[in-house]
């Protein structure tokens, strides 16, 4: 049979030891297997950094739940973004695009898409089929779509007026608010929405927690936020043809 450590003796008054009263002298595997060594000797268990990271951070999505949302998308569309820029071998970084995909990404992707998945799921509460079905449908179509709309047309205005050297603000002309939209560019996201996030919001409904559910998303949003920055930057048309070439 398998045996854990042996148990520690104790000492009597004249520096014999003491047979101890349990006829046990080893600790047991299994006790092993959810205490640390030094638990099992009645020490303190240390917490590590990561286990306290971890614990705020599950207070902060808790307490915080858009804000964090806000802030998560904001970071990754930031990375991602530069990420997309520097793959292609562009000098120097187009910062103002890098901002405006940050600020739509932390208010559409994060903030908004946060409120409405939760208005999502009290609409539809529960796990089951019907239910899980509805909410994929919703927040991969009209919720995606809403999106996506706010990508095109938000990042190229913001990257040309606001985040632009002159820094001005969005005139009221239609020709410069709808710059960069097309129906092609709407119809490359929304197929990329769908070949994502139908299948993720099909599990994430049924088997993750509403309070995780950003976390998750968070990094799904990672890679969808490089295809956003290829399709803003027309790099996705050149990326899907090289695949297309090597298959």
């Amino acid at each position: 049979m398998l045996r854990g450590f042996r148990r520690p003796s104790i000492s009597g008054k004249d520096g014999d030891d003491v047979e101890n009263n349990n006829s046990m002298d080893y600790i047991p595997l299994n006790i092993m297997m959810g205490y640390s060594i030094s638990e099992g000797l009645g020490y303190k268990k240390e917490r590590t950094l990561s286990s306290i990271v971890f614990e705020k951070y599950s207070v902060w999505t808790k307490n915080y739940y858009l804000f964090m949302a806000f802030l998560q998308s904001g970071i990754i569309a930031c990375a991602a973004d530069i990420f997309t820029q520097k793959m292609e071998g562009a000098v120097p970084i187009d910062y103002a695009h890098v901002l405006a995909l940050l600020s739509v990404a932390a208010i559409a992707s994060g903030w908004f898409n946060a409120l409405l998945l939760r208005r999502i799921e009290a609409a539809y509460p529960g796990s089951g089929t019907k239910e899980v079905v509805m909410k994929a449908i919703i927040s991969t179509l009209p919720l995606g779509g809403a999106i996506n709309a706010m990508y095109l047309i938000g990042v190229p205005l913001l990257r040309t007026t606001v985040f632009a050297e002159e820094h001005r603000l969005p005139p009221l002309d239609a020709d410069i608010i709808f710059q960069g939209w097309t129906v092609e560019k709407f119809i490359t996201l929304t197929k990329i929405e769908c070949i994502m996030f139908l299948p993720y919001h099909s599990l994430a409904f049924k088997m993750i927690s509403l309070q995780w559910r950003p976390v998750f998303q968070a990094g799904m949003a990672g890679v969808f936020s490089i295809a956003v920055s290829a399709v803003t930057l027309g790099y996705f048309n050149i990326w899907w043809d090289i695949l297309l070439d090597f298959f």
